[in-house]
């Protein structure tokens, strides 16, 4: 089965969105740190944007899209419908950090962006969970699509507060401290779920072989172990000592960024690859 990139690109794109909506909610970076919410605004809202954009271009008869919404049933429809409802909160939520619109409302804002992103991502992952494919259909795919996504959303945000412009006298040490702390803790629950799903998925087809030593190999080595796990954790963990120096610390960030999201695409490309056993089918 061919890689279908448009719509990896997709998915990789809406999971950077979980990491803006999620400090919003979680941190106290509203009320501390407006200039930094105020792009991160527009990491999330660019993120679904830009990952509508891919999804569209996959589109053969895209002139035919609504009839989507005529059947929201769908797995599919279903994703269209929460992702689409995700952007227009991203819209609103960017609105209110820009122009100072409804303020009271923002934590509440970004606690439905989050709640709606992780939907997105989750439900992008289930409607590969076909029973034609049995190396598709398990509730590990669906899990590795969320916590990929939540590992660089958290970097994306982690690169932000390094990079972001500083209002005068901010101080970023104590969150980017603790974003470091949740990207480590969200990097090994992530190895050991896409892990466990890529073990698990080829032993039940018996094409083992194809992930240790075969065609998925340079994936899952090179793309899943070193890029997104060894690298990351190495590079976080530097970054998030006491002792780093603030220059140092968001360049570490963002080359763990880069490796988390090449490894988000291997990773896709992986779970598109086991496609390729066709000899394994349902019934």
């Amino acid at each position: 089965m061919a890689v279908e990139w448009s719509l990896l690109i997709y998915s990789v794109l809406v999971g950077i969105s979980v990491g803006p909506f999620a400090v919003m909610a979680l941190t106290g970076c509203l009320d501390g740190h407006r200039k930094l919410c105020k792009w991160g605004s527009l990491v999330g809202l660019a993120s679904l944007v830009l990952g509508g954009i891919a999804a569209f271009t996959h589109l053969k008869a895209p002139q035919y899209v609504t009839y989507i919404f005529t059947n929201l049933g769908s797995p599919m429809g279903l994703e269209m419908l929460v992702t689409v409802f995700t952007g227009l909160v991203a819209v609103l939520f960017a609105a209110q950090m820009w122009f100072d619109f409804w303020p009271q409302g923002r934590r509440i804002v970004a606690w439905v962006g989050l709640i709606g992103a992780l939907a997105s991502v989750l439900l992008i992952g289930k409607m590969y969970m076909l029973p034609a494919r049995p190396m598709w259909n398990t509730w590990l795919l669906p899990l590795t699509f969320l916590t990929t996504s939540v590992v660089s959303g958290l970097l994306a945000m982690l690169v932000l507060v390094g990079f972001a412009p500083l209002e005068e006298g901010e101080d970023r040490s104590a969150l980017a401290a603790r974003l470091g702390t949740w990207t480590l803790g969200a990097l090994v629950v992530n190895a050991i779920v896409a892990v466990l799903y890529f073990v698990t998925a080829t032993a039940q087809g018996g094409a083992t072989a194809r992930l240790f030593t075969g065609d998925l190999a340079f994936s899952f080595w090179l793309g899943l172990v070193v890029l997104g796990v060894v690298v990351p954790l190495v590079l976080t963990w530097l970054g998030s000592r006491p002792t780093t120096q603030f220059a140092t610390a968001r360049s570490l960030a963002a080359l763990s960024f880069i490796a988390v999201l090449a490894s988000g695409i291997a990773v896709r490309a992986m779970i598109f690859g086991l496609g390729t056993v066709v000899h394994i089918l349902a019934g």
